[in-house]
């Protein structure tokens, strides 16, 4: 080949590798994207595979500064992706207050709308539903809405080691509230190359038809897969922002998360 030639063909040549370059980055086999304890999705926000299962083991308590009740509840979430972006939820809990307890079950549905893997931007819309049990008349329950029924959209996006995921709705229910709308968002940090040794950061969420409507929580959560184990254990520490002394407002959540 002559030179004028190598010049001519030089832009087709680059063009061909930059789309190479592109087709790659959309193919390859991404970590997964951190997700919030408290303020997860259904089922994971980036995820496309068809037939994924996960199950969550949770824990958590939450307590008064001085006196007052503590609620304490467990629950086991079972996540289902149903087609590449179809996702669906089930999950039964326990929850024990004043000594009295209850059972409960929450069931959900999601739908990606946008998986944009260039820029790792993930978008989708969820509905929600607490069929019975989980009604706390008195206290904030970081991580559920205070009504019944909610709709809403999460997204998340990832740049380096930092993922940002925010998200926001509206609730619906028998009792009438001034402000029927939720939003939340969680600033996350992945540890080790592509998160291989977890992350850690914090959330936060509002929820208008709640009294105190604040929750901030950090959370810490580690990879296993290194040791050989396809789990994830993780932490958060909720606190409900500008809560009676007298009222559930500090606690602990623990989440065993594991893929089959």
């Amino acid at each position: 080949m002559s030179t004028s030639e190598a010049r001519r063909a030089a832009p087709a040549i680059l063009a061909a590798l930059l789309s190479a370059r592109a087709a790659r980055a959309e193919g390859e086999i991404r970590p997964r994207m951190p997700e919030p304890i408290l303020t997860e999705s259904i089922t994971d926000l980036d995820g496309t595979e068809a037939g994924e299962v996960e199950v969550d083991l949770n824990v958590g308590t939450l307590g008064a500064l001085s006196g007052g009740d503590r609620i304490r509840g467990a629950s086991v979430e079972a996540e289902w992706r149903a087609t590449s972006r179809l996702g669906l939820v089930l999950e039964p809990s326990y929850d024990v207050e004043g000594g009295a307890g209850a059972p409960g079950l929450h069931a959900g549905v999601s739908y990606a709308v946008l998986h944009d893997l260039r820029h790792d931007l993930h978008v989708q819309v969820e509905a929600a539903a607490r069929l019975f049990g989980s009604e706390h008349s008195d206290a904030t329950i970081p991580g559920e809405t205070a009504l019944p029924l909610s709709l809403g959209v999460r997204a998340g996006i990832r740049a380096g080691h930092w993922t940002f995921r925010p998200s926001a709705g509206i609730e619906v229910g028998p009792r009438t509230a001034d402000v029927p709308l939720w939003a939340g968002a969680a600033l996350l940090h992945e540890l080790g190359a592509g998160g291989a040794l977890g992350f850690f950061g914090v959330e936060v969420e509002a929820d208008g038809a709640q009294a105190t409507p604040f929750v901030v929580a950090p959370n810490y959560v580690v990879d296993l897969a290194l040791a050989g184990v396809p789990c994830h254990v993780g932490l958060a520490i909720p606190w409900v922002v500008g809560a009676a002394r007298a009222t559930p407002q500090i606690g602990t959540y623990l989440r065993l998360l594991v893929e089959l």
